[in-house]
Order: C-alpha cells, then structure tokens, then sequence
C-alpha cells in the first residue's frame, strides 16, 4: 500500500534526480522502495534511483497542502493533482522568534521579531557602520508584540563596548 510522506530530491523533479533523501540537507538517503510523483515511478535502491516508468497505479494520487508539507490523502480528493504543483503553491510558514532589545547606552526596550535564533544576553546592532551604530543586548527571548521595524541585525559583538557600538 502506498503510503505519502516529506521526501527531499538533489534535483528540481523526480525525472532528474539520482537520489531521494529524507532531510532537506541531503545527508539522509530514503529507503529502499519506489516513489512517484503522480506520474511518474522511479525505484530507489542503496540510494540510487534507477530508470523511471510510468505510473499506471498513479491515477489517484493528489495531494493537499498540511502546514507547508505535500501530503496525499490515499483517497483521490486531493487540491492538487501533482506533486510538483502542489509544492510549487505549498509555502511553509515562516516561525518567527521574538525578542526583546535593550540599548547599551540606555532607552526603552524594543521588541523585534526575527527568523533567526539568537542568544539570551547576545549584543547585536542595527545600523550599518559605526559611529553611528547603537548596540543592543537581548533581554528576553519571548517578547510578546510583532515589531519589525528595525533595520538589518548585525552580530552578535563582543559585548556592549565593542568597538562597533556607540559608547554613551
């Protein structure tokens, strides 16, 4: 019975890749078995796909857009009925992390909403050069409000008196 789950590819389809893996570094090959994109089949073994075929059993799959994964309902009601135009409109939703900066030289706290993973206690800057360059410490990792207004984050530095960072 075939079965549907996230599968990564070192190619932009199924037809052109050598390999299915099951991470998206590319650093885990899938199982031994086949795999299809809804029209096509390839077999994978000891990581290597071999010749593709036609898909013949392939006539129900579909696919629905799950929290930015492809998943096949095994029951033809899918949204999309391929693979690849279902991941071409299937968009993970961003997670972003909030934050709340205090100045090294003093001022109110800001909130900032970002996709990295930054550091409790870090200093960061949010100007491009010095002198004018106003350094922060994170103060909390679960800021509550959605501010991103900031300009771009540069870091982390040494402390709040690096060299980059305006001194009080």
């Amino acid at each position: 019975m075939a079965t549907s789950s996230v599968y990564y590819l070192n190619a932009p389809s199924l037809g052109s890749a050598t390999a299915v893996f099951t991470n998206s570094t590319l650093a885990t090959c899938a199982a031994d078995g086949f795999y299809s994109d809804g029209v096509i089949v390839r077999e994978q073994v000891d990581c290597v796909l071999l010749p593709q075929q036609t898909c013949p059993t392939c006539d129900n799959v579909t696919y629905n857009c799950d929290s930015g994964n492809c998943v096949d309902p095994l029951d033809g009601s899918g949204t999309y009925s391929t693979l690849a135009e279902c991941q071409a409109a299937c968009i993970s939703p961003v997670n972003y992390n909030y934050y709340t900066f205090e100045a090294c030289n003093g001022g109110s706290p800001i909130d900032y909403r970002s996709i990295l993973s930054l550091a409790l206690y870090d200093v960061y800057a949010f100007q491009a050069s010095p002198p004018d360059r106003t350094c922060y410490t994170i103060t909390s990792i679960t800021a509550a409000s959605n501010v991103n207004d900031l300009p771009t984050l540069y870091g982390p530095k040494t402390d709040c008196e690096d060299i980059d960072c305006t001194q009080p």
